[in-house]
């Protein structure tokens, strides 16, 4: 019957206040994942302060809703102590996951973190847990058992509508950062089976184009700049958000030998090399979202 079973799905989910160490991490934890046959829907980093309640943390909100959503039955962190700073705050969130039926996977734990304390934890998780107060501001949602889907999400070559599997970092507006975001995607694909392809290293070329135009034209030093890769069936996505208002836009002269960051020509780049591109404004004027997608080859 294991044979048989199907894998459970996990998120990973990393938070540090500095992003390069938080994006390492995510790469780490989302590998040894898929090693020991966790089928990982999304992996998550925020670059934020440990004290910072997971209910301000920008990351932490999008990847909360994919326990109901998509069915995740497993949180891989690397200690619970990225939860929360604190153990009264940290058994909120854990009894929180426990009613949604979520088990804590913990790779790098804490000395707290003794044999001894994840048995009390499992103990109160679910049974234990339904009796806790309700209503914490952790960010989970509302528990609603009816929508769980216990499946794991097929691959991207698997050529059915899946929900997608998605990589998201949040990081300052600082050009060191570009290289670890790009590794973290060239990681990422490789995880979810696409290799590097022409067509895949056109769509890393033209993502490293959006978040160096964030960082350079949509933000002061800085300033947060989130990038969020998801993958279907179908398609690969990527979103960049900044805070600037100003929406980018083609330079009118193009030099296909001047390429690069530095060129100025960068949505032109996006342009030449992705299936479609646009951007968004917030709706509270705040920012935007700048985004990139190309057709993925359908599965032999």
């Amino acid at each position: 019957m294991s044979s048989l079973a199907k894998p459970k799905t996990a998120v990973v989910y990393t938070c540090a206040p500095d992003a390069a160490a938080a994006m390492s991490s995510l790469r780490l934890l989302t590998a040894e994942a898929r090693a020991r046959g966790l089928m990982v829907a999304a992996s998550i980093s925020d670059c934020a302060p440990l004290d910072l309640a997971l209910a301000d943390r920008p990351g932490w909100a999008r990847l909360s809703r994919l326990f109901v959503d998509a069915g995740a039955e497993v949180l891989v962190v690397r200690s619970a102590s990225v939860l929360a700073p604190g153990e009264t705050e940290r058994e909120i969130v854990l009894d929180e996951l426990g009613r949604l039926g979520v088990s804590l996977d913990v790779r790098q734990p804490a000395a707290w973190e003794t044999e001894a304390w994840k048995r009390s934890w499992r103990s109160r998780s679910p049974a234990a847990a339904e009796a806790a107060p309700s209503g914490a501001p952790c960010g989970l949602p509302p528990v609603r058992r009816c929508s769980r889907r216990r499946t794991a999400p097929p691959g991207p070559g698997s050529g059915t509508g899946c929900a997608p599997f998605l990589c998201r970092a949040a990081f300052p507006a600082h050009d060191a950062y570009t290289g670890e975001v790009r590794q973290l995607f060239r990681d990422q694909l490789a995880l979810w089976g696409l290799g590097l392809t022409e067509a895949v290293d056109d769509v890393l070329l033209a993502a490293h184009e959006l978040v160096a135009n964030a960082i350079r034209h949509g933000s002061q030093p800085g300033d947060p700049v989130t990038v969020t890769m998801t993958c279907t069936a179908q398609e690969l996505r990527v979103a960049v958000e900044d805070v600037s208002s100003s929406l980018p836009r083609l330079n009118d002269a193009l030099d296909f030998d001047t390429f690069g960051s530095t060129s100025g020509r960068g949505m032109n780049i996006v342009e030449a090399l992705a299936g479609a591109w646009g951007s968004t404004p917030r709706a509270d004027g705040a920012g935007k979202e700048v985004w990139l997608s190309a057709a993925l080859p359908k599965a032999a």
